[in-house]
């Protein structure tokens, strides 16, 4: 067992290593020069076991002459960057001996803001946008060089009569110039072409980034994750905000309940808090809460959930093999099997069956509501159709159907 102390977790723990072997405390002087000194002899292989780097890549290193953490920090972290992505700012931090995870954001300059002012206004979007182009050209460019992304900015636009757009746009995976662009183009064809667009040209075009952070890339696992459908759908739902407003795009929220109408709610994105924030949460799937925990809703169904909720329960009849209606007591026992529904004056087979889930909620007040649901696959012309039907108050509803 071995101590040692220096500046940043791969070189204590290389100290420690190595002080377990003389059988000395070693101590490495503070600051970045002496803590990069201290790691440059150290072969590259070491990464494997104190930062978690793959073989592969270290052989890669190797086979190109970088064999000592010494000459990977001697490199350029642009260098770096430009040959191996966000991984090789990882790998400058780790062989220099700085933090290998630094903070999440960094306060961006003060001037960082870039603006363009026009001397003859513009109110073609063509136009404009084709300026907006070096300007975020260049933001993109000035992150680039330094291993940084902007995650949300601030984009300014004033007419020569004085009417002005202000929007903050936020992208939790980080806006190249491109993406910038994409979001100047939106907020200015939502202006110009939205219900209240301005009465003269624009004037000035003002873009300032207000949160970057490192450029650490987000890589996703195979399995879960963000994919690139869920990519395009947040650019979609984005792009309609800077057109309709916040107040006029409803996503799903998770509610969490017994009954599947309830499960999920429309809710506004103005609600959601950020406006740009909202085209990234376009789908809001159960969190790690308690209401996200169907265990905690007695009463509740089984996986899994219908595709098909009607917005307006339809009115059955569910029948015995005798012809009457089945019925469910109040300890929840079943009258007799479900053999037929009756759908639109349609007679359907019930060709199988599962329930009843009975459900009483606030039994202690008049609001209160007892109802038992069932699963029945019934035949039709076509195939068979599973649906999800319940009794309230002696009247049969169906309310979902299944895939």
């Amino acid at each position: 067992m071995g101590v040692g102390i220096a500046d940043g977790r791969i070189a204590a723990t290389l100290a420690a290593r190595s002080a377990a072997h003389r059988g000395a405390p070693i101590v490495v002087p503070g600051g970045a020069l002496a803590t990069a000194k201290f790691l440059a002899p150290y072969a590259v292989k070491v990464l494997v076991s104190v930062a978690g780097c793959p073989p592969q890549l270290i052989d890669l290193l190797e086979r190109l002459g970088l064999r000592q953490l010494g000459d990977i920090a001697a490199l350029s972290p642009t260098h770096l960057v430009d040959r191996f992505g966000s991984i090789g700012l990882v790998l400058h931090r780790l062989a220099s001996g700085t933090d290998d995870t630094p903070p999440a954001t960094v306060p961006p300059p003060a001037d960082l803001s870039i603006t363009r002012v026009f001397d003859d206004p513009i109110l073609q979007l063509d136009m404009l946008v084709f300026a907006a182009k070096s300007l975020t050209d260049e933001l993109g460019t000035y992150f680039h060089e330094r291993g940084q992304i902007c995650t949300r900015m601030r984009i300014e636009a004033d007419s020569e009569h004085g009417e002005t757009s202000h929007r903050v746009w936020y992208r939790s995976q980080g806006m190249h110039s491109s993406t910038m662009l994409d979001r100047v183009r939106w907020q200015l064809d939502g202006w110009i072409n939205g219900a209240d667009p301005p009465s003269a040209g624009i004037t000035m075009l003002r873009i300032t980034p207000t949160e970057i952070r490192s450029d650490a890339g987000t890589q996703e696992g195979f399995w879960g994750g963000r994919s690139q459908a869920d990519e395009t759908a947040a650019r979609a739902i984005t792009r309609v905000i800077g057109f309709l407003g916040p107040q006029g795009v409803t996503v799903a929220s998770w509610n969490g309940g017994r009954d599947p109408r309830q499960v999920y709610d429309m809710i506004s994105v103005a609600d959601l808090g950020s406006t740009a924030a909202a085209g990234e949460q376009l789908l809001l799937r159960p969190q790690d809460d308690s209401s996200a925990d169907p265990n905690l809703w007695p009463g509740s169904l089984p996986a899994p959930a219908p595709a098909v909720v009607f917005h307006e329960a339809l009115s059955v009849a569910v029948i015995d093999q005798r012809g009457h209606s089945v019925s469910v007591s109040g300890r929840g026992l079943v009258s007799a099997p479900p053999a037929t529904l009756t759908l639109k004056g349609t007679n359907h087979e019930v060709v199988a069956w599962a329930g009843p889930w009975p459900v009483e909620e606030r039994w202690w007040d008049e609001r209160s509501r007892r109802v038992a649901r069932f699963q029945l696959v019934v035949q039709v012309p076509d195939g068979q159709r599973a649906y999800l039907v319940e009794v309230f108050a002696g009247n049969w509803w169906l309310t979902a159907e299944y895939a």
